[in-house]
């Protein structure tokens, strides 16, 4: 649940129906001495007083425990004190421009809608408009904070206090009646409670209302209500569980007691209930052509292309934590796939507009130089459709090259030393789309995934370039398949692995179509290629067997999805590929979830 209102608006509301039946004749309790009637009395003076604890507050506040990002909607089991159900009710939330809207629905029928104000002191309830107070009195009132931000420390109470004109003449002497509010919220502390799946460690946080009608008749009874509304809250999901009771001037309930119990959620689409949910999703609009995470610094690059307005021809730096995103300077035309160099202090571009390889010196992404690529004599300049960086060296790399309008596409592996092309590279025609260096850096490897042959290629690095060795036909029959990684079990490709040495295969992820290295030993694997959903899977790849199946967040189109894996706890998804033959996304997510530690 997101934020409860109805107890604070409803017990506003009872205390006016009690100023009318009490003051038009008779009602109140205890007894009431007799008094020399020297005329009504006149109403309070305005107080208003906020009593805030002086101790440190907690680290956490309302934003750690409510999800407002996304729409939302609670259901709970509204029960009774011996916990037989009297129905059901639910919450549902809606997001804004710094508010949240939220409405509650008992047993089908919408009961109450409010909006809170969301800034920097807190959740406040902006609003009393609906629960039949005068106009005077919600004046006084004014706004309410329901939650500040950040909590004050556990132990600690906070008070609301208000009081003055009642704005209304309810027994008819000609006089105001006068009112006192009061708002007391105490942080009880941290307790284990019944959730949906079984006990939970929850925030006890507890509300007191109290309101007192003091008729300016003298003589006449004041008139009070109460309400105490004990919440548990857990982080990312709000309300686990609240009780509430209440009680009027004569002793009795004004409301019968009850309980409210979770018993599912929905978050932005998604179940926060599901443990195997990723419900941590953080959604960049940046439209790029390849993605790589530098984890000295904790963040990722990604190559912007030219067609995108301001930004475009840059390289746009995530930070991976906040997923804050800045822009280098321009650096070229149409920047496509990249690598990082094998000492972390530099960062390899393809610029395929200029057909061209360009090497930024990092943090800065300043250039440190840049080397032309070859062309044919008859189909003109290349591009560069993938990019490796040897793991030893740091001056090496090499290119995947690639004739554009023309299939087969492939033009040849082609070694790079400090800027500067080897003569010896390996065929066009069929050969190695997607490369990767070995372990050593002594020899690589290529995956052909634009004709049936689907060969998986050992080349050998040599001084004056490279030279293929071996070639393991079929080795996974799968077109548009853009990565081949390396990994401390082997060499990952689609849902296979292979070894290193011999090219021989080693096992494989039933139910995956495509797998990318965590921290050893494990892998993140997709189950579609190309679909509108996909699940996760999180594998150990030294026994090809499956630790999680994460369900991810679906789209509304078909995409093409490819994965980067980021810190511990966290994978990048480049989204919003529109056919798997293309490579440009325009969304990146960022998942994180505890299995992909």
């Amino acid at each position: 649940m997101v934020l409860r209102h109805t107890h604070v608006k409803g017990l506003l509301s009872v205390a006016w129906l009690l100023a009318l039946v009490a003051c038009g004749g008779g009602g109140g309790s205890g007894d009431t001495p007799p008094v020399v009637d020297n005329g009504p009395r006149q109403p309070q003076a305005t107080v208003v007083r906020d009593d805030n604890p002086t101790a440190a507050r907690m680290a956490l506040g309302p934003a750690d425990f409510f999800p407002t990002a996304a729409a939302g909607q609670w259901d709970y089991n509204r029960l009774d004190d011996s916990g037989n159900r009297l129905g059901g009710t639910r919450i549902e939330s809606t997001p804004g421009l710094n508010s949240l809207q939220v409405v509650e629905t008992e047993d089908g029928r919408v009961s109450e809608t409010t909006t809170f104000r969301l800034d920097a002191t807190g959740w406040v309830m902006s609003s009393l408009a609906n629960t039949l107070l005068p106009a005077g009195a919600i004046a006084i009132i004014g706004e309410i904070t329901q939650y500040p931000s950040p909590f004050h420390a556990i132990g600690s109470t906070r008070v609301q206090f208000r009081s003055g004109d009642f704005g209304r003449d309810v027994d008819g002497d000609g006089v105001n009646e006068s009112f006192e509010f009061q708002f007391r919220q105490t942080m009880v502390g941290y307790e284990t409670v019944a959730g949906p799946n079984g006990p939970v460690e929850a925030l006890h946080i507890r509300d007191e209302l109290l309101v007192t009608v003091i008729p300016s008749k003298r003589g006449s009874a004041n008139l009070q209500a109460s309400a105490v509304a004990d919440d548990w809250l857990v982080k990312g999901l709000g309300y686990v569980r609240e009780q509430v009771r209440s009680l009027g001037s004569e002793g009795r309930d004004v409301f019968a007691p009850y309980t409210l119990a979770l018993a599912s959620a929905r978050i932005g689409g998604a179940d926060p209930l599901d443990v195997n949910a990723i419900n941590q999703i953080q959604s960049l609009d940046i439209t790029n052509r390849d993605l790589v995470y530098d984890a000295a610094r904790g963040r990722y690059y990604a190559s912007v292309p030219g067609s995108v307005l301001a930004q475009g021809n840059r390289i746009a730096v995530i930070d991976a934590a906040s997923g804050a995103v800045s822009y280098s300077a321009a650096v070229g035309s149409e920047p496509g796939v990249m690598a990082l160099a094998a000492d972390g202090a530099s960062l390899y571009v393809a610029l395929d507009g200029s057909s061209e390889l360009l090497r930024l010196a990092l943090p800065g992404l300043t250039e440190l130089g840049r080397m032309r690529l070859p062309a044919d004599s008859g189909f003109g300049p290349y591009v560069t459709e993938s990019l490796a960086a040897s793991p030893v060296d740091p001056q090496v790399v090499a290119l995947s090259l690639a004739y554009t309008g023309i299939s087969p596409r492939h033009a040849g592996v082609l070694l790079v030393r400090n800027l500067q092309p080897m003569p010896q590279r390996t065929a066009g025609h069929t050969g190695s789309n997607a490369i990767v260096f070995g372990t050593n850096g002594q020899w690589m490897y290529g995956f052909n995934n634009e004709t049936t042959e689907f060969g998986l290629r050992r080349i050998e690095v040599l001084a004056d370039g490279v030279a293929e060795r071996q070639v393991q036909p079929g080795a996974v029959p799968q077109f548009y398949l853009r990565s081949i990684l390396r990994s401390a079990n082997g060499l990952v490709l689609g849902n296979r692995l292979y070894a290193e040495d011999s090219l021989s295969p080693m096992g494989q992820i039933n139910g995956a179509a495509e797998c990318w290295p965590l921290a050893a030993p494990k892998l993140a694997c997709i189950t579609e290629t190309f679909g509108s959903a996909f699940d996760l899977l999180v594998a150990d790849a030294s026994q090809s067997t499956l630790l999680a199946r994460l369900h991810a967040p679906a789209d509304t189109g078909l995409s093409r999805r490819i994965l980067v894996a980021g810190p511990a706890g966290q994978l990048a998804v480049r989204d919003r590929i529109d056919h798997p033959a293309r490579n440009e996304s325009t969304r990146i997510l960022l998942l994180r979830h505890p299995a992909l530690n």
